[in-house]
């Protein structure tokens, strides 16, 4: 009796020591809410270790407390009397394979037979729950540690969809338990658990390229699900109605190069009629005009499907398993649901000119590069095929090239922009500059100052494609005028710590205007210019540089652009010569008098003056005039003040020659360096003759 009386005694002690164990566990496994970085993630890790050995230490005394009540103590454990005694035995190792990556040894560290006594009581005791929810947790940790040692690994255009996100794109999918669902860039799987959720893992397919991102959805259990290899290549169907078996796919495809929209729309071949894609792209397929963007924002209008903006920072918030601050934009396009197979209530494709035939079995809807004869015809009235086309398919390119009567002769300054910095004119010394800065760059800092309109902005620009950014997916950010205050820049520099999502990896901000920040902000640019961020460039363009403290230049490369030299003066008529011969197909013999000047008796002359000059009669097909007048800037006299002429002798008698070009008082017009002229009085000149 008095045995049984103490076991029990031993027995409530070390169920209290288990039960007092609870809170520290639950502490331990807390999830980490700062920012990830490889120090916290060590130490998160090493939390988790420490939590399992606790947990180990709570079941065996549990086990312990169980056998002192029955009284069948094994001998040898009979000595525990501590938490700390009995911690020691069913203790692992934490394992090092580097400083920042740490794991679980998966045997025990003690191999004593008080040790391997206490280490098989503690499986035998295991009920099937604790052994289901074990291996459970066991499967979820190794995916978690594999996804982690991902986490700050350089794997281009990796960056997971965030939580908020794929709620959102859930809604959108209206996804049903019955649905076959695809994910053809799965990544690491979050899109792809989501949608299983609702369906099931076995009725989710998922297609990814990396072998690394593949392990981990083997490890989620997707591996008879998977297709390891290229979306594009693997589903490929020859026969468009073969390849139309999911119910929805959704996605959130690589932005590099335009992938997004080739991958979209060969997801949309895969669907079955009535099915439904949503997909996150680049906002760039909705802003750029190169033809793949532009067809693609054409298709998605032909079959009615819907854009949504996602909000500023979607993939820049504390939920982000990878941080980019690119924008991106939610698309759903829905498959027309398929004709009925006699033929009643199908809709012609055609115009005039195709007499009523069909487009063809083209399910994706896309633009057809052959004319419309070479489209498959089929019997009229109906047949034994079922139409897959959807209604109204185009029978011509939804987008054509430009041919030679569809020049674009809108802003000629932005057609014709410098794509890299041996395009900038007039410039050679400060292009060899920025082409050896190319050749080795570090991140810096630099101060164009010139004339308005002498290129500044156009080399920035140039400088960044150098440099292989991409503006389309965060590699350039360009600040308008005016726009600069001290939490713009603070916002700014945050945005300039991210890591672009395509491209180099260089990032360019160009700040336009830069002499008109505010103090504040000039103040913060200059603690800031002293650590710009790995791969940065920053250029700051100004037409008064000396509005910017002696120190802010110091901080910076200056480069002046030079807008008065006899080199810059012919560069422009070249340039001139070249955009009006590119854009009327006929050559400039002539240039006009005062073209891409600014004031009279001034030298400075501006690219972008010049080319808005020419602009109008590019569009009409017009001559030039024989000059232009000259814009008159501050707030001038339209009549320009007095300036001295020298005398020349025209037709015997003496008159006066204009040293520059003058404003006619007598009849309102323009006159010519050089002209004889004569004086109207005041101070004012007028041609010969009125």
């Amino acid at each position: 009796m008095m045995i049984a009386a103490v076991e029990n005694k031993t027995a409530d002690r070390f169920e209290q020591m288990a039960d007092r164990l609870s809170k520290q566990i639950e502490h331990l496994r807390r999830p980490m809410t700062q920012n990830p970085t490889p120090k916290r993630m060590r130490e998160y890790h090493s939390r988790l270790h420490d939590a399992g050995n606790l947990e180990r230490t709570q079941r065996a005394l549990r086990a312990l407390a169980a056998r002192h009540r029955a009284g069948d103590v094994p001998k040898v454990l009979v000595v525990l009397k501590s938490k700390d005694d009995v911690g020691r035995l069913v203790r692992k190792s934490l394992v090092s394979n580097s400083y920042y990556n740490v794991s679980t040894d998966p045997e025990y560290a003690d191999k004593s037979p008080a040790g391997r006594a206490l280490q098989q009581l503690l499986e035998d005791d295991r009920t099937p729950e604790e052994q289901a929810r074990d291996a459970d947790r066991a499967a979820a940790e190794k995916v978690k540690r594999m996804e982690d040692d991902l986490r700050f690994k350089d794997i281009p255009g990796f960056f997971p969809t965030p939580p908020a996100v794929i709620e959102r794109m859930l809604e959108a999918a209206e996804i049903e338990p019955e649905h076959l669902v695809l994910e053809p860039s799965a990544g690491k799987g979050d899109l792809a658990d989501a949608a299983a959720a609702i369906v099931g893992q076995e009725n989710v397919v998922v297609c990814e390229l990396r072998p690394a991102l593949c392990r981990i959805l083997e490890a989620k259990g997707y591996g008879r699900r998977l297709i390891e290899g290229d979306f594009i290549e693997k589903f490929s169907p020859t026969d468009p109605i073969d390849g139309e078996v999911f119910d929805r796919v959704v996605m959130n495809p690589p932005f590099e190069k335009g992938q997004d929209a080739d991958h979209v729309r060969h997801a949309f071949k895969l669907l079955k009629p009535g099915g439904r894609v949503v997909a996150i792209v680049s906002q760039g397929l909705f802003t750029r005009r190169d033809r793949k963007a532009t067809e693609f924002r054409a298709w998605i209008d032909w079959f009615g499907g819907k854009a949504k903006e996602l909000p500023e920072g979607a993939f820049n918030g504390q939920d982000a398993f990878r941080r980019t601050g690119t924008r991106a934009v939610l698309v759903v396009v829905d498959k027309p649901a398929r004709e009925r197979a006699d033929g009643r209530g199908r809709k012609r494709a055609g115009n005039g000119r195709t007499g009523g035939k069909r487009a063809g079995n083209r399910a994706d809807g896309e633009a057809r590069s052959k004319p419309a004869k070479a489209a498959p015809k089929a019997a009229a009235g109906g047949g034994d095929k079922t139409d897959h086309t959807p209604p109204d398919v185009p029978t011509e390119p939804l987008m054509r090239s430009p041919g030679p009567d569809t020049r674009q002769v809108g802003t000629l300054t932005a057609c014709h922009r410098p794509v890299g910095l041996a395009g900038i004119v007039g410039q050679s010394a400060i292009v060899r500059a920025l082409q050896a800065f190319v050749r080795k760059p570090c991140p810096a800092a630099f101060v164009f100052a010139g004339e308005s309109g002498i290129g500044k902005t156009a080399a920035a620009w140039a400088l960044a494609n150098e440099l292989g950014c991409d503006p389309d997916w965060g590699g350039v950010v360009e600040i308008p005028a005016g726009k600069q205050d001290g939490r713009a820049v603070d916002e700014l520099f945050r945005t300039l710590h991210l890591r672009p999502l395509g491209g180099s990896g260089w990032k360019v901000a160009i700040i336009n205007e830069a002499d008109r920040m505010t103090d504040q902000a000039e103040a913060i640019w200059l603690d800031a210019l002293e650590r710009i961020p790995a791969k940065t460039v920053i250029v700051f363009t100004t037409n008064t540089p000396r509005r910017l403290s002696d120190r802010f230049r110091r901080r910076c490369e200056v480069h002046h652009f030079d807008s008065t030299s006899r080199a810059f003066q012919k560069a422009l008529g070249d340039l001139v010569r070249r955009v009006w011969k590119e854009e009327t197909g006929a050559d400039l013999a002539e240039l006009p008098d005062g073209l891409g000047q600014f004031e009279l008796a001034d030298e400075h002359y501006s690219i972008g003056l010049a080319l808005q000059q020419i602009a109008p009669y590019v569009r009409t097909g017009d001559p030039l005039p024989a000059a232009f007048g000259v814009p008159f800037i501050r707030g001038e006299s339209p009549e320009p003040a007095a300036t001295p002429a020298r005398e020349v002798s025209v037709a015997g008698d003496t008159k006066s020659a204009a040293p520059t070009r003058f404003y006619c008082s007598a009849c309102g017009k323009w006159g010519r360096k050089g002209e004889p002229v004569v004086s109207a009085g005041n101070g004012k000149w007028k041609h010969v003759g009125c």
